[in-house]
C-alpha cells in the first residue's frame, strides 16, 4: 500500500502536466497560423510584425512568455527559401521537410512560419518535484500557407 500512493501521486501528475500540455499546443498551432497568415498578406515580408502577431495571439491564449522564437521562411521572388529569425532568446530550426512548394505550384511563393516555446512557459513544471524536469525542453509549431500579396 505505502509503495501504490507515490506511485498514483506519480502518475496523477504526468496525466495532469501531458493534459496541460497538449491543450496549450493548440494555442502554439493557433498563433502560428496567425503569424503566417500575416506573413502570407504582407508584401514586404516583416519577421518583426510577424512575432508581434504570434506573441499576441500567444497572450490571448494564457501563454503570457510569449514565444522564444518565430522563424519565417519564404521563396517568394526567390529560387532558394529564404530563413528570418527573430533574433530572440532559443535555438529554434526552421523545419527542412516538407520543403516548401516550388514556384511551378506556387507561381507566387510559399511563406512558413515556425514558432518556438519554451515548455516551462506552458505549464508548471509539476514533475521537477520528482527529479523530472521539462523545462528546459522547447516546443514548436509551424504553419506554411501561399503567399497572397500582390495578387
Amino acid at each position: 500500500m505505502l509503495v501504490a500512493v507515490p506511485l498514483l501521486l506519480v502518475t496523477l501528475l504526468a496525466i495532469v502536466e501531458f493534459a496541460l500540455v497538449m491543450s496549450k499546443l493548440q494555442q502554439v498551432a493557433l498563433a502560428s497560423r496567425a503569424g503566417a497568415g500575416l506573413a502570407a498578406q504582407q508584401s514586404s515580408l516583416d519577421v518583426v510584425a510577424v512575432k508581434t502577431q504570434v506573441d499576441r495571439e500567444l497572450a490571448v491564449g494564457g501563454i503570457s512568455a510569449g514565444s522564444c522564437e518565430v522563424l519565417l521562411q519564404h521563396n517568394v521572388q526567390e529560387v532558394t527559401p529564404v530563413v528570418m529569425s527573430s533574433g530572440a532568446g532559443c535555438t529554434c530550426q526552421s523545419p527542412s521537410t516538407p520543403a516548401l512548394p516550388s514556384s511551378s505550384l506556387v507561381p507566387a511563393g510559399c511563406v512558413r512560419v515556425t514558432v518556438c516555446v519554451q515548455l516551462s512557459a506552458l505549464t508548471p513544471d509539476l514533475l521537477s518535484t520528482l527529479g523530472v524536469s521539462l523545462g528546459s525542453s522547447f516546443v514548436n509549431n509551424s504553419t506554411t500557407l501561399p503567399h497572397e500579396a500582390g495578387s
